[in-house]
């Protein structure tokens, strides 16, 4: 099983998230919704609303999971 961190940059706590093969190929924005953590969009994931933002300037509907196990993703209002 892999790990992702999610940092909150206003709470300062980290979670650790752990991915199963289903959830890989899916996006930051579904994975950390399907764990509980209130992630902002109104657009549903179409990129166009802009406020699934992590790590300052990405947009988590647009990045994969696969592209984050082991690393750190940090989120400004968690």
């Amino acid at each position: 099983m892999s790990l992702i961190i999610v940092r909150g940059l206003a709470s300062k706590k980290e979670i650790h998230l752990n991915v199963s093969k289903n959830q890989i190929n899916l996006t930051l924005l579904e994975f950390l919704t399907q764990e509980g953590l209130p992630i902002a969009s109104s657009c549903r994931g179409q990129g166009s609303c802009k406020k699934c933002v992590f790590n300052i300037d990405e947009l988590s509907c647009q990045e994969v999971v696969s592209n984050f196990i082991g690393k750190k993703v940090s989120i400004d209002y968690l």
